[in-house]
């Protein structure tokens, strides 16, 4: 075995040990801007490529008949005593509709942008928005949402693609499709199908990097890993659990060593990719009403606050932000 396989391997078994570890070293609370009725609700948490921005969704109530859905912009740095800071900058309320997406860019050349889609309300259709992180504009493209169906009446849900041709697409009848794109339209199409489960909306999709493999949950709670080349499910990670929650992410951490999940029942589960094992589950915080929130929100970094900075899990959960670290 060569010595970069080594180390990797090694890295691996480390992580996985310290994932077992994870605790709380701390929690921030958001605090929005203007008058509001209640608590706000983090939804959904997205760090740029540096690991120093962070972008936070989360509802709040204005009045008792109206709710807003706010994109928060906040630094991560760290002090001295190897503790992460975080300070909110900005905010940016979606007044077209629900949030559908979230993403900064993955690329060094424009890791400052990031695009916000939205599914549009009433006679209003949905638009994707391409923002800068000081919340300049930089442009806006108006899309129009529309149901996407042939004979079979399948609904497109999450798309997955990784410096390769080919576009991994998880709809609602609980197929896996992939698509050459360099192939035309009349050409054979999809190019592979592989499915979830018995009517097992695909909720979320993720290649990984060697091209081989591919990640995917299920509507039925199912988490699978895929080998592309034998065309089946090689692993399977037990313990999440979802029913009724549409395009519920998983997460990888950069190594593509543990998966990260929060589950219906609001527990947060860590897995090994490569032997399937349950390595940690986090529970909801004991202090935060279960009746009132959403699914916790995660994100794992090795870095947090930039080159250096600290390794750990963010969960958003109520109106705080939970730092879990070894």
């Amino acid at each position: 075995m060569c010595t970069l396989h080594v180390c990797l391997s090694n890295r691996r078994d480390l992580l996985e040990k310290l994932s077992r570890l994870l605790k709380v070293k701390q929690k921030f609370s958001l605090r929005p801007d203007g008058d509001c009725i209640g608590l706000p609700l983090v939804r959904r948490l997205e760090c740029d490529l540096s690991h120093e921005k962070l972008l936070t969704l989360y509802v709040i109530r204005r009045n008792l008949y109206e709710t807003e859905e706010i994109i928060g912009f906040h630094s991560l740095t760290n002090d001295k005593n190897s503790n992460l800071e975080f300070s909110s900058q900005f905010s940016y309320v979606i007044a077209s509709g629900k949030v559908t997406g979230l993403l900064w860019s993955p690329h060094e050349s424009t890791k400052d942008f990031f695009i916000v889609s939205s599914l549009g309300q009433g006679r209003e259709s949905g638009e994707t928005l391409l923002l800068k992180s000081d919340f300049s504009w930089t442009g806006a493209y108006r899309l129009l949402v529309t149901a996407v169906e042939d004979g079979r009446k399948f609904s497109l849900r999450c798309f997955s693609l990784y410096q390769s041709p080919i576009l991994y697409n998880g709809s609602r009848d609980g197929i896996i499709r992939t698509c050459d794109i360099r192939m035309t339209v009349s050409d054979n199409w999809p190019v592979l199908c592989m499915r979830q489960g018995v009517l097992a909306s695909v909720t979320c999709i993720r290649a990984l990097r060697d091209g081989n493999y591919l990640l995917s949950s299920g509507l039925d709670g199912s988490l699978k890993m895929w080998d592309l080349r034998a065309r089946a499910c090689v692993q399977n990670y037990q313990g999440h659990i979802n029913e009724i929650t549409h395009k519920l992410p998983f997460h990888v951490d950069p190594t593509e060593s543990l998966i990260f999940a929060a589950g219906q029942d609001l527990m947060t589960r860590i897995w090994s990719i490569s032997s399937g094992e349950l390595l940690h589950y986090i529970p909801f915080p004991e202090n935060v009403d279960k009746s009132e929130n959403p699914i916790p929100a995660l994100y794992y970094s090795d870095a947090f606050g930039g080159r250096g900075g600290m390794p750990g899990l963010l969960q958003g959960a109520g109106e705080s932000i939970y730092f879990y670290s070894f």
